[in-house]
């Protein structure tokens, strides 16, 4: 089964960032988008930054959940 796809581009001073995503995506997949963004970045940040990235996305989710 195909979906809908939507594109957004960012562009940095690196170059070009491209993310696809569902074009449907729901409220709880953004929210998933989000703890795996903070996860993400995080780890582009410093070294050692992903245990705290991680943290940081685990505490959103567990706010979340608990909001829900």
């Amino acid at each position: 089964m195909t979906y809908p796809l939507t594109q957004k581009v960012f562009t940095v001073c690196d170059g070009d960032v491209v993310i696809t995503y569902p074009a449907n995506i729901s409220r709880r997949g953004i929210e998933d988008l989000r703890v795996e963004f903070a996860l993400f970045i995080g780890g582009l940040n410093w070294p050692g930054a992903e245990q705290q990235a991680f943290l940081g996305g685990l505490a959103e989710l567990a706010a979340y959940e608990a909001n829900s």
